[in-house]
Order: C-alpha cells, then structure tokens, then sequence
C-alpha cells in the first residue's frame, strides 16, 4: 500500500474513532434514550453496532499496514502514527465498554445518595409459597406513624418500577419517580415485582386474572398494616391501568383503604376497551380472537364491567388520563367520575391532561414521546393531591 493511501486510511480511522467517542458521551450526557420513540433507540442502537464494527475494522486495517510499512520501511515515523492509533482504538473500545455496563443494573432500586428517606428490600411470601419482592421507602421516623401506599402494576409482566423487565435501567420506570417523591414528603411506598417477574419467586402473572392479582395485593397491605411505623388506618392505594381496576376492586370490600389513585384506569366494559385498541391500531381482531382463545385474562377483561366495583367506593378518589391515550379512551375517567358521584362520592377529583398517553408520558401530535420520565406536573398532582387526603 503507497504513503498516500496508507495515511488516508490512518486519517480514516482517526475520524470514525473521535466521532464515535463524541456520539456516545453526548448520548449519555443528554440521555438521548430517554427522549426517543423505542423503535428510534433500536434503530440508532444497530446503527450503533454497524458503526462500532466498521470502525474497528478500519483501524485493525490501518494498524496492519501500518506494521507492515514501517517494518519495511523502518520509519519512526510510522511506528508513532501506529502507537497513536493503537492508543485511539483502545481508548475507543474502553468507552464502549464503560458504556455498555455504566447503566445496565436493572435490579439496582436503591434510592439517589441524597435521598431524603430510606430503604428496605421488601419479601412478602403469598399463602400458596411463592414470594414477591419489591422495595420499600419511607421517611424516617418522625413523631407518629407514617401513611403508606402500594403501587400496582399494569397489566403483562412488569417489574416493581411498572417497567418491562427486559427495558434497560434508564427507560420508563414511573414507579420509581412516584416513591421517589411521595417519599420525600413524608409517605412510605411499596411496591413490587409482578410474579413471575425480577426477584420475586415463583408463579407467572400471565397466568393470573385481574381478581387473581388483586388477592397478591391484599397480602402486600396486610404486610403494610403489620409494620409498627406504618399507620394501618391510612393506607392508599395507587394503580396504573389494569392497576386502577385492581384499586378499586379491593378498596369496595376493604373500607379501610384510605385513598385511590387511578392512573389510565377503565371506565367501560372491557369488551369495549378491546374493540377502541383494535380501532386505535394497537391490537388487531386476529390477536384478539387468539387472546380470547388462550388468555385467560384477556377472557376477563372481555366480560369485565369496572363499574360493578369503583360505584361502591366511598373514600376519595383522584383520577388521571392522558387525552392521547390509545388504549383507554380518556372519556373513561369522567365515566368514572360519574358512577362515583351518582353513588354519593363527593370526593372525587378528576384531571385529563391534554398531550399525555396512557403511559402518561408527554407526546407530540404524532404520538411520540418526548421523555421516558414521568413529567413533574403528573408528580405533583399526585403528591398535592394525596398531601391533602391521605
């Protein structure tokens, strides 16, 4: 290979090293996989790969003839162009590597070092000998006995920050903003893995009804109310989606519950919850039919009426849906609303937040997300609201 062609391909490599370098810093600093539709990730991700492999490959080129070059030609001057790319490829692959283990803890739920409460690693063993685990937060103790609420999950299988279990440590993880901070102010937190999902043993959610899971739940508020810095009087609960059903089917027999949150939560017969996600391109009429056939939770939902339970509670209610939810018509939550008030809950209080999903993410008039965190607003309606009631 002559001089010329040898010093591009040096060049070469140094270019697609240092610009490699700057697209992984700046991905980390700015939290780019936050800010993307997944699909955008997994095509940048691959993209990514193509790139690492290219430029690796061009430097091991480089590297190669220009060892046999300079061995030819016995020039210092290429063996210090050699020992530069050697340096640069090698600070290339140590930051691929520091970035492909920095964040990838997904079981890592400890609190931030500043955290203004404190933490516990939670094992609740359920009567038929499978165990969920989950997290625990709550303030330190102060003059009396804390309030406490449980987080429930959506529904398929979802770790106990109502993330998917495969998703990376950076991506949508509302339940850990929640405790987060609801526990800054003064209320413990629990929540938990699904079965089947993390830490917890044993069992497998998808093989488990709406109703079914609510009986896992009842055991995690009992082991709430057995805790002596919890006060057992005051215990919420706070569910998103299939979680908001799970809420209220409990809270109509459990009249000790103190407060619901009802997050993206189901105002209408599921056959008709079903038939809006087939209208909205979620689901398709082939995988509902398969769903019906071998879901028995799909079969559930199908001839589940919410209404039957949530006109039963009494205790007060905060209701929250984003208006670009695909999978709940956010008309729902002022369904909800009504049953509630028709059956003599005054205590009820509705927000339909305009620009949100069912996920309650911020979204563009495309529906594509602008974060994976949950915006402060929906926090603080959270937060102020259970401040006052709970």
């Amino acid at each position: 290979m002559n001089k010329e062609r040898l010093f591009g391909l040096f060049c070469l490599s140094l270019i697609l090293i240092l610009i490699g370098s700057i697209f992984l810093i700046l991905w980390d600093v700015f939290g780019l996989a936050e800010k993307l539709q997944p699909s955008n990730v997994n095509l940048i991700s691959w993209a990514v790969r193509i790139s690492i492999v290219v430029t690796v490959a061009v430097s091991l080129a480089s590297l190669f003839w220009g060892f046999i070059e300079s061995r030819r030609a016995k020039s210092k001057k290429l063996l210090m162009r050699s020992a530069a790319n050697i340096i640069a490829l090698l600070f290339f692959v140590l930051l691929i590597v520091f970035y492909s283990t920095d964040h990838s803890g997904e079981n890592d739920y400890t609190p931030p070092e500043n955290a203004a409460y404190l933490y516990e690693e939670i094992r609740i063993q359920l009567p038929c000998g499978d165990i969920l685990a989950g997290s625990l937060t709550y303030p330190e103790q102060g003059l009396g006995k804390t309030p406490a609420v449980v987080l429930i999950t959506g529904s398929s299988p979802h770790g106990r920050d109502n993330s998917s279990p495969e998703a990376p440590s950076r991506a949508y993880r509302p339940f850990r903003q929640i405790a987060d901070r609801l526990s800054s102010n003064g209320i413990a937190v629990l929540r938990m893995d699904d079965r089947g999902v993390g830490e917890s043993i044993g069992g497998d959610i998808r093989d488990m009804t709406t109703d079914e899971r609510a009986k896992d739940i009842e055991e995690c508020i009992g082991y709430l109310r057995g805790r002596p810095e919890i006060d057992g009087s005051r215990i919420g609960l706070i569910g998103l989606s299939e979680g908001a059903s799970i809420s209220h089917m409990i809270a109509a027999h459990d009249t000790l519950i103190k407060v619901l949150v009802l997050l993206s939560g189901i105002g209408s017969p599921g056959k008709e919850i079903l038939n809006y996600q087939i209208q909205q391109g979620v689901l398709t009429q082939e995988e509902l039919t398969r769903f019906l056939r071998e879901d028995k939770n799909t079969r559930f939902l199908y001839d589940y009426d919410p209404l039957r339970t949530v006109g039963q509670i009494k205790q007060p209610v905060l209701i929250i849906h984003g208006k670009k939810d695909r999978h709940i018509p956010y008309g729902d939550a002022y369904k909800l609303e009504e049953i509630l008030r028709l059956n003599g809950n005054s205590k009820v209080t509705v927000r339909v937040l305009e620009g949100y999903d069912h996920t309650l993410l911020k979204v563009d008039p495309k529906g594509r997300i602008y974060s994976a965190k949950i915006p402060d607003e929906v926090l603080s309606i959270i937060a102020d609201w259970l401040e006052k009631e709970i």
